[in-house]
């Protein structure tokens, strides 16, 4: 499970579709890549900033707790908020490659998704829609239901005296090592083989997804 801004919940819907489609795309185009050597780089420092190993090892992390029950959820952290904006970053970029081959299948994907949470609330799209600026205000609005804020772009507070840094954590709620923790940096191998299992689960998701849709109303 993960921590919403409602609570801990897990996502079997198309939005939980959508989110393993993102995954797939991202395991799958690069970090499953044989030329494999850099980072994933995304637009979010906190993310960015990351070796390509810690990268794997939080995108299974928040894969897993997005998209099963069994997962207790993780304590929020930059560097967990900064995946998950990351696979926002990439369902934009899916969305804009859509648009640019004249295909629907992500377009189609998202609208359900977000018709499914939003009912008529935002705007008015269908799957032939093109407006890049529309389907930024479906994906800010999609991210809300993980993400309340943006704190993870802030970093300056590890440069602030302790007194004051405190009063950031006490005004927020962020755990005291929101910014401080980072993730395990696991070996080339286990990290290979987090990748392998995250895209296994994420290829379940939606074939189990696909399925569910073909099912007679």
């Amino acid at each position: 499970m993960w921590q919403t801004p409602k609570g801990n919940k897990f996502f079997n819907d198309h939005f939980g579709v959508l989110i393993a489609r993102c995954l797939s795309e991202l395991i799958a185009s690069h970090y499953l890549a044989k030329d494999r050597t850099q980072p994933g780089t995304l637009g979010v420092k906190a993310f960015d900033s990351l070796t390509v190993e810690q990268q794997l090892y939080v995108f299974h992390e928040i894969g897993n707790a997005i998209l099963r029950p069994d997962i207790p959820a993780p304590p929020l952290t930059a560097y967990r908020e900064a995946a998950v904006e990351a696979v926002f970053r990439t369902l934009f970029l899916l969305l804009e490659i859509d648009v640019d081959n004249k295909t629907t299948e992500i377009r189609s994907l998202t609208l359900s998704a977000y018709q499914e949470r939003y009912y008529s609330f935002g705007p008015v799209l269908t799957p032939q829609t093109g407006d890049m600026e529309e389907w930024g205000v479906v994906v800010g609005n999609l991210s809300g239901l993980l993400l309340a804020e943006e704190d993870y772009e802030f970093d300056g507070i590890a440069d602030l005296p302790p007194d004051k840094s405190q009063q950031v954590y006490s005004k927020s709620g962020l755990p005291s090592d929101y910014f401080t923790a980072f993730p395990p940096d696991p070996s080339t191998e286990e990290a290979n083989q987090l990748a392998k299992d995250l895209f296994m689960l994420t290829e379940e998701v939606i074939r189990r997804g696909a399925v569910s849709d073909d099912k007679p109303v």
